[in-house]
């Protein structure tokens, strides 16, 4: 009898795309190939597949469901009603939705629209709605990441027992939810998001990091809960580089056990709080102790003490200058205070500056950038850009690292004396002048905008500490014709000067980087003279 084996190449590959899934079948050739060549790759990412919604799949949870780890879940624009609830798999998921915030996940009300438990899981590009809150759960890990949290939930991102750390960065959680994150104590990071909700962050109390975010009219911006028995065994979390505005708390501070006393210094059992800016919050700093009364009666507590905000490193106490608050445009301005004001630790910005204060950092890329020569000693000297970042205390922070600045004043009598860590400059008014003294030769370097030669200077009657704006090098005389009728006197950091009564000048002539001390009459306005022929 003869038999006929199915030996031939095309009833091979029927019989595979039949009998086997084609996802395996790929995966497998894959693997083949890649093995043949000598190519090494993780299995795990090799082997990772991209499913679309709704093209392959009509729902986020059918393609859930078809999923497998490390997978990469697409989802377009549109409502996407649906319920996934507690899954352990796959492992090591992405869901994205489209990169312009058009899909949004509606929940129908459910508790747990999403809940992982013990495995990776990361989402982002998504609006978030019509359920309680977004759940990581028992040993999960993982991101979330460019999502925005709509009011009809209770609570945006809750972790129960995460410890092996979620990040949470560039979300926004709106105005009228009840909390924004939850970490429950456990190890999180959440940086670059904008809380309006009524609590921001809720119980963080162990290691983390929370960073650049921005508190905006909260109840309690960041609520802190410590317990006594866990002084020793956790870690605090570093909160830095963040924006605290119109709260009514915008850090309250809540500890349990006598041990936490005495409150004035309790702050140090709570957090590492640095380079925040603190504008126009009821109480910025709160912090209550407690403990049972002698009777261990626990519905009558001792309330220890309550204290008012407690000093810390480059903590801000001014307006952060957005761009548009009414439309939730929270973009810095040039001269803001957050500009270049983050913590030095802390990676830089985008643009290679020193981090900014917030969640949305300023670009200096476009900006002119000038280098100020600073001699040995005292120097008289003005800028002809106005800074981006105008706090005295930043613009001068290279020439302080490097040691070399010994004290800057204005010509109000207010200083700068970086030694003593003392300050009572408001900040760099790019009309004005200022004297530097530096113990070693040195350059000062501003980025800012190019002031307008001809930007009128306010004057007040007597004398005046004023910028150089024009290119072209001036004779003083003729650079002050349009106050000369009020103008007593003149002069320069080197003692020369300049008398218009007798037509007298010893200045050379006037140049940008300098600074110049007027003397008038009357209250004037200065309009730098450029004459025609650049004279």
């Amino acid at each position: 009898m003869e038999i006929d084996l199915p030996c031939s190449i095309e009833y091979r590959k029927e019989h595979l795309i039949h009998g086997v899934n084609m996802k395996t079948l790929n995966k497998y050739l894959i693997f083949l190939l890649t093995a043949t060549l000598g190519i090494h790759f993780s299995i795990d990412v090799l082997f990772a597949s991209v499913l679309n919604v709704p093209d392959d799949y009509e729902t986020i949870s059918e393609a859930i469901d078809n999923a497998e780890d490390n997978d990469t879940i697409m989802v377009g624009a549109g409502v996407y009603y649906d319920h996934l609830g507690q899954f352990r798999e796959p492992d090591g998921l992405h869901i994205i939705g489209s990169p312009d915030m058009e899909t949004i996940w509606d929940g129908q009300g459910e508790v747990f629209v999403l809940e992982p438990i013990g495995v990776e899981f990361h989402i982002e590009n998504f609006v978030f709605r019509e359920f309680r809150e977004l759940c990581y759960s028992e040993g999960s890990s993982g991101s979330i990441k460019n999502c925005y949290f709509n009011n009809s939930m209770q609570t945006g991102i809750s972790l129960y027992h995460a410890d092996e750390g979620v990040r949470i960065e560039k979300c926004f959680f709106q105005q009228g939810l009840r909390y924004g994150v939850n970490p429950n104590g456990y190890n999180v990071i959440i940086r670059d998001c904008v809380f309006m909700s009524s609590y921001g962050i809720y119980q963080a109390g162990t290691p983390g990091l929370i960073e650049n975010n921005l508190f905006l009219g909260n109840s309690r911006g960041l609520y802190v809960v410590r317990y006594e028995e866990d002084i020793d065994e956790f870690d605090v979390p570093d909160a830095r580089n963040n924006i605290f505005i119109g709260c009514n708390w915008a850090v309250y501070l809540y500890g349990w056990g006598e041990g936490m006393q005495p409150v004035e210094s309790a702050a140090r059992h709570f957090m590492r709080f640095q380079y925040n800016l603190m504008w126009d919050n009821e109480i910025n700093i709160w912090t209550l102790i407690e403990w049972p009364n002698e009777d261990n009666d626990f519905q009558n507590y001792w309330i220890y003490g309550e204290s008012r905000p407690y000093p810390g490193t480059g903590l801000v106490y001014r307006d952060p200058m957005f761009v548009d608050v009414d439309n939730e445009d929270f973009h810095l301005r040039v001269g803001s205070p957050c500009i270049d004001a983050g913590d030095p630790e802390s990676t830089d910005d985008p643009d290679g500056t020193r981090a900014d204060i917030g969640p949305f950092y300023f670009d200096q890329r476009e900006y002119e950038s000038i280098s100020i020569p600073l001699e040995r000693g005292w120097n008289l000297i003005s800028s002809h850009v106005n800074p981006v970042a105008r706090n005295i205390q930043v613009l001068f922070n290279d020439l302080r690292t490097r040691g070399s600045l010994s004290v800057v004043k204005d010509d109000s009598g207010r200083f700068y004396l970086p030694e003593f860590d003392y300050n009572s400059i408001p900040y760099w008014d790019f009309h004005k002048g200022y004297a530097v003294k530096v113990n070693e030769a040195d350059t000062l370097t501003i980025r800012g905008e190019p002031v307008a030669p001809d930007t009128p200077i306010p004057l007040a009657r007597g004398w005046n500490t004023v910028a150089y704006f024009p290119e072209e090098e001036v004779e003083a005389l003729e650079a002050l014709v349009n106050i000369r009728n009020v103008l007593i006197f003149a002069k320069d950091c080197n003692g020369n000067f300049c008398y218009p009564l007798y037509e007298f000048n010893s200045m050379p002539p006037l140049r940008r980087n300098f600074g110049y001390q007027i003397n008038v009459s009357r209250n004037i306005e200065l309009i730098w003279n450029v004459p025609d022929d650049g004279r």
